[in-house]
């Protein structure tokens, strides 16, 4: 019996070159905050012309976890674009998921 492949989702994903600076001292957090948007990142909805603001948690690099603000742009026929990222407290990650804002990823997804 042949395999058939019933369905591929390719998505790109970019990053604004100021926040790529800013990143390279963030030390492990310069990939696992990126790394935790794109896996999120058919979560987030179009919204032309305006930045949106989501919360996400991402491992540092002694596995210990760090709350983040992102600043996405996803427009209709565009890429998406990681613009920004915060830190952020508890209280105000918790605020995001009230508000249907936060970015979780099950590694079981």
């Amino acid at each position: 019996m042949d395999a058939e492949q019933r369905y591929t989702e390719v998505t790109d994903f970019e990053i604004d070159e100021d926040l790529i600076y800013k990143l390279e001292d963030w030390g492990f957090l310069q990939y696992s905050i990126p790394a935790e948007v794109f896996y999120n990142i058919e979560k987030v909805g179009y919204k032309n012309g305006f930045t949106q603001k989501y919360a996400g948690v991402a491992p540092n690099g002694d596995g210990s976890p760090v709350t983040f603000e992102a600043m996405i742009l996803k427009q209709e026929g565009d890429i998406p674009m990681l613009v920004d990222v915060t830190e952020i407290d508890t209280d105000t990650y918790l605020d995001y998921i009230i508000k249907n804002k936060s970015l979780s990823h099950d590694r079981r997804d």
